[in-house]
């Protein structure tokens, strides 16, 4: 009986980690991001301990091997800023394939707690006379190299 026990919990263990071993990311390490230009960029995530972990985007391949929690983090070299998309492979108990990636300008604003709400949506809003009308312009369109996130969906990104 003891050992019809052993063997049960064996298998458990064996298929619960080959189901849940492998690589997960922080949510700010996603398809569609923007890395900054001409710094070190880390990137990082957790994965079975002692997995091997490999991280390949443009002309740089890195290594690192989980920590007892699982834990791994490489470091990019400084990046040349880029138009043109790139895809990052991270590979080690599962791969991992991230598009659409650029090397940039990341800038963070914050202030007052109306800088995140529309002006169009107030009914007072006047549109300018001359120029152009910042509120209807529509980034995803004409310029797709701008990534823009609001404080909500970067907190969310972020947990």
């Amino acid at each position: 009986m003891k050992s019809k026990l052993l063997i049960a919990i064996s298998f458990f263990l064996i298929l619960y980690n080959s189901i849940f071993s492998q690589i997960r990311l922080p949510k700010v390490i996603n398809n569609n991001m923007v890395l900054q230009r001409e710094k070190p960029v880390p990137i990082w995530g957790w994965d079975t301990p002692g997995e091997k972990v490999t991280v390949q985007f443009e002309d740089q391949t890195l290594t690192a091997t989980t920590d007892a929690s699982g834990y791994w983090k490489v470091i990019l070299s400084p990046l040349k800023a880029s138009a043109k998309p790139a895809e990052m492979k991270i590979t080690g108990s599962n791969t991992i394939t991230l598009t659409n990636i650029l090397a940039g300008e990341v800038w963070l604003c914050s202030g007052q707690s109306n800088m995140e709400y529309p002006m169009k949506l107030n009914p007072g809003y006047l549109k300018p006379k001359n120029g152009v009308d910042s509120a209807a312009i529509d980034l995803t369109n004409p310029y797709p190299n701008i990534r823009l996130f609001s404080f909500l969906a970067a907190i969310n990104y972020l947990f």
